[in-house]
């Protein structure tokens, strides 16, 4: 016969779910994160971010996608190839105001230190840069 075990077991897949959860998270706030529990089971946890404990909930829609409520707001954030880049799902809420008007923007990098600004729809931004002579650094800081 064989005895079912009582301890969850942690797999490298899990594992693998566990550091975006973080990372997203990290990049997100610009501040260290600390899992406190999560159920794997309904998708929902307990974070500490700079001191303050969140409840939170987590969707991974694929193995480079993962979409979160964040202090009430629904989050999405995609990976590749080491970089993580983080959008509120609602448009309008992260918004830089520029010479060219108004730009949706997210979050991208790969830690809470290592992390910047830059436009959801950067080819646009790019255009919007190049036609008015700006680098794209220029164009999201007002032109100056």
């Amino acid at each position: 016969m064989f005895k079912l075990r009582k301890e969850p077991v942690l797999t490298g897949a899990r594992c693998e779910k566990l550091e975006q959860i973080r990372v997203a998270i990290e990049v997100l706030t610009g501040e260290r994160m600390s899992l406190l529990c999560f159920d794997f089971n309904t998708n929902k946890g307990r974070i500490q971010v700079g001191g303050k404990e969140i409840d939170e909930e987590f969707w991974f829609c694929h193995s480079d996608l993962l979409s979160f409520k964040f202090e009430g707001e629904f989050m999405i954030a995609s990976f590749q190839q080491g970089l993580v880049r983080v959008a509120c799902e609602n448009r309008g809420r992260h918004v830089k105001d520029t010479v060219a008007g108004p730009f949706d923007m997210r979050w991208a990098g790969t830690s809470f230190a290592d992390r910047r600004e830059e436009p959801v729809y950067l080819e646009e931004a790019l255009y919007c840069a190049q036609v008015r002579g700006l680098t794209l650094d220029q164009l999201l800081s007002n032109g100056e």
